[in-house]
This record gives C-alpha cells, structure tokens and sequence, in this order.
C-alpha cells in the first residue's frame, strides 16, 4: 500500500491538512517576525523562509486575528503581537506580567476617585501593551487594534509629544473620550501611561482632577522597574 503523499512543497504544511507542519511553518513566522524586527513584511518573510508568499500571508492574517502578531500602522508591515509578550514574561526576558502589590494599589485609588475605564499600558518602541485592565470597565479596543491606530489616539500623542498628560474628547471608539497620563523615567523619557477612557463626562471629571492625579500617576515609575 502506498504511503500518502505529503504536502505540497511551499505550502507549510496547511494544504491537505498536515496540523504538525503547519504549526511548525507559524513558529517560523513568528521566529523571522522575531529576528528581522517591527515592520518586516510579509513578502520579506517569504524570501526568509523559502516560503511560499501565499501561505505566508494566510498564515500572518491567522497569527494577527489571534494576537500573536500585529500589522503597524499605516499597513507598514508586522510585529510580534500581545500574546507573544507572555512567552517573553515567562522566559524572564521582559518585565514581570504580574504587577507589585503597591502598583496595584494605585490603581486602584485611582479607580475609585473615577468612574471610567483606568488601565496601564507600556511602550515597547512603536506599540504598546496593556499591563493592567480595569475589570470593570474594559477597553473599548483591543491591544491590536488600539495599536493599528495609536499615532492618531491619545496614547501616541502622548509619547511622541513629551507631554504629561494628553485629553482627546473623541477617542479610539465613538462615544469615547479619553484622558492618557505619562510615567516617565529619571530621564523624563515616557515608558509607560494611566489611560483614562469612557464617556465623556467621567473623562472630564478626571481632566478636572489631573493635577492631583498626576503625582499619584509618577509614584509607578519606581514600581515598574
């Protein structure tokens, strides 16, 4: 009896339902994602990979819906994507995925003194990750998506314009407003940021307090580190 044919060669291993080899092919896209660094396209991937420029787009379209990479603003080619940043926690390369008991108690503070959505996110050179979500009042985007538009939010603003704080009134989602205070460095240098965001009025109640958040903001530096 003969053996069953294997897979087409170029197509990764997806066509004729080889599960194995397609895994294989996403880790290697991931890898080259990895090592050529934000931006890299996907016909560069290909050319890395020997791949065939086709399976290599179906498969970074996957890898994209599930997170594991993101397509930079402006279409601008790829970088790895949130759910990546857990493996990173876990090897001990990056910061701690849980945060520090004092950091969490300054958010909370900060939510109870506001009644919108308050969450920390990082920068990471051109993207950035959420670090802590309000619970209670979650993002209106996800992390992929609030990176596919973030020069033109708030949070982009913010580290590209050395503010302490930037206020948009229409914000990422219709209906939304948004209040995004910086955690800089000894440097001054903008690594993270509070994102304050919900209806416009909770915004502006924390616009109006933004002065005596902001101290309260800074203490995280120290706790970040």
């Amino acid at each position: 009896m003969n053996a069953p044919a294997g897979p087409p060669a170029g197509d990764g291993g997806i066509i004729g339902g080889r599960q194995p080899r397609a895994v294989q092919s996403a880790l290697r896209v991931l890898e080259a994602v990895a090592v050529e660094g934000d931006g890299v396209t996907a016909k560069q991937i290909a050319q890395r990979l020997g791949m065939a420029p086709a399976t290599v787009y179906r498969l970074v379209n996957i890898l994209v819906a599930e997170e594991y990479l993101v397509r930079l603003p402006g279409l601008q080619g790829f970088a790895l994507g949130v759910r990546m940043g857990v493996f990173v926690d876990a090897a001990g390369a990056g910061e701690s995925p849980v945060l520090v008991k004092a950091a969490r108690d300054v958010l909370a503070g900060l939510r109870l003194r506001v009644r919108v959505g308050i969450h920390l996110v990082t920068y990471h050179g051109e993207l950035v990750r959420f670090r802590d979500v309000d619970q209670d009042f979650p993002p209106p985007v996800g992390e992929a998506q609030l990176n596919q538009v973030l020069d033109s939010c708030a949070l982009g603003e913010l580290r590209a314009g050395g503010a302490a704080y930037v206020h948009r009134r229409e914000d990422v989602a219709p209906g939304c407003a948004s209040l995004a205070v910086a955690v800089t460095d000894e440097t001054g240098h903008v690594h993270a940021a509070v994102w304050l965001v919900g209806a416009p009025g909770g915004v502006d109640v924390a616009v109006a307090a933004v002065e005596d958040l902001l101290p309260l903001v800074q203490g995280l530096d120290p706790l970040l580190r």
